[in-house]
């Protein structure tokens, strides 16, 4: 069973680790279901075949399979419309995981519009041609953060306060490869999500591959 995981998991280019975090499905049990000591029941079952747009059946063999991959991002089709209609209207991208609702992406969209206009005077970041301006937010919905491309051509990069810092570093950059990418010069939500977040797949691995590296010495070979 854990094969047919496996197969989600390389096809969606997303690593355990992100499934545990999203999910709520701890890594020790994806761990001692790898090795084969335990098998997640059924409600555990069920939300990782919601995070993949699949049916149960596809882990438990029970009636017929049924496969609902989304080639973009998102998985629910009216989380997919609602991203695209507010990246159509207001310039917004969100650092948000693929599982999102609609009324979470909603609701934030409409906290960003109620907030005052920069004025003249604030602090701007000038990084390669580019002037971003980062904001903390205190509510964010459960939304990560975002990234808005301002009517001046300017950017504005939300981030949620209560995240730890390393977190809210990651959520930077995420955000700033929107912006460096020229992601905003391309029209689809999920292709410009599917994308991003494949970086940030690759970066998952490499952590899981070399988690010391921090540690690593150069030796020489002489």
């Amino acid at each position: 069973m854990y094969e047919k995981f496996e197969e989600l998991l390389k096809k969606n280019n997303v690593t355990a680790y992100r499934v545990a975090k999203e999910t709520g499905v701890t890594t020790a049990t994806l761990t001692s279901w790898k090795q084969g000591k335990y098998t997640p029941k059924r409600e555990k079952l069920q939300k990782i075949a919601d995070y993949f747009g699949v049916g149960i059946e596809y882990f438990t063999g029970e009636g017929p399979v049924e496969e609902t991959y989304n080639q973009g991002y998102y998985i629910d089709e009216e989380t997919a419309r609602t991203a695209q209609e507010i990246y159509n209207n207001d310039k917004i991208l969100f650092d948000v995981y693929k599982t999102a609702d609609k009324d979470r992406l909603i609701a934030y969209a409409k906290k960003l519009s109620e907030l005052r206009k920069l004025e003249e005077g604030e602090e701007w970041l000038y990084y390669k041609g580019y002037y971003i301006n980062v904001v903390m937010l205190d509510k964010s919905y459960g939304i990560p953060g975002c990234v808005k491309h301002n009517a001046d051509d300017s950017y504005t990069i939300f981030i949620d306060a209560s995240l730890n810092y390393e977190k809210q570093h990651e959520v930077f950059l995420h955000e700033m490869r929107h912006i460096i990418g020229n992601d905003f010069e391309e029209d689809d939500v999920q292709n410009i999500e599917m994308k991003n977040h494949m970086y940030d797949y690759f970066l998952e691995i490499s952590a899981e591959l070399f988690p010391n590296t921090k540690r690593l010495q150069i030796v020489s070979a002489n």
